[in-house]
């Protein structure tokens, strides 16, 4: 069972679906700038490629570690373009 926080149960049904929506989409535009498959992104991350698959079509939350990993990716890649340009 997932723990809720009382925060989020006090948030307007809305509100909380919109969140999912808009981590589920940092998820797919960050997997695609990174150019990473379902696969090689559960590697880096370290989780199931099911799990993966399962917060881009919104059937699990995407947690915020994830989405701080991706960040740090992301990061990293645009330092990396910037020493080779």
């Amino acid at each position: 069972m997932t723990k809720v926080s009382p925060l989020h149960k006090a948030a307007p049904a809305g509100l909380r679906e919109s969140w999912k929506r808009t981590a589920r989409g940092q998820l797919l535009r960050a997997r695609a700038e990174l150019g990473l498959s379902q696969l090689a992104l559960s590697f880096r991350l370290g989780v199931a490629r099911s799990t993966v698959e399962r917060w881009e079509a919104g059937v699990l939350k995407v947690p915020g570690w994830a989405l701080v990993a991706l960040g740090e990716m992301l990061a990293a890649a645009q330092c990396d373009e910037r020493r080779s340009a």
